[in-house]
């Protein structure tokens, strides 16, 4: 047996580009992250002006859960952000359903290609079949 070729980095590189790629997942991950530090500065900035009345510690108390709480609501914003741009790229790419069921194997609307070919006319058929030729060409590159 030979050797893979695939060095760590090669790796790591493929694996997250296979997160980033195909999932919306670290996205809202942002959002969620953004919303906790949100909500952990305003209760700090709420303990800082209850709790410390007049100690030396109150201004640079409220400093930094303020801090935490703009950096909170601008990186909420930034996730927000994203997963709407990510939501205009599904649009964008406008892949029909049977191309990413054909992928996984299910066909179109988990009907096998079979299935698919009773379904449809012969020109639609050719149609779909043609289409599913210049997807299957165009995931190669």
């Amino acid at each position: 047996m030979g050797a893979s070729t695939y060095t760590l980095k090669k790796l790591i590189t493929l694996s997250i580009e296979g997160l980033l790629a195909f999932s919306v997942a670290p996205l809202y991950f942002i959002a969620t992250l953004g919303l906790g530090l949100t909500v952990l500065g305003a209760v700090a900035l709420l303990i800082a002006l209850v709790s410390l009345g007049g100690s030396p510690l109150q201004a640079q108390s409220i400093l930094i859960s303020c801090l935490a709480l703009f950096a909170g609501v601008q990186i909420g914003c930034t996730g927000i952000v994203a997963i709407y741009m990510s939501k205009i790229l599904d649009e964008a790419r406008a892949r029909p359903t049977y191309i990413v069921g054909n992928k996984v194997g299910r066909g179109f609307a988990g009907h096998s290609q079979a299935g698919l070919s009773q379904a449809l006319t012969a020109a639609e058929t050719e149609k779909v079949r043609r289409e599913l030729e210049l997807s299957a060409r165009a995931s190669q590159y």
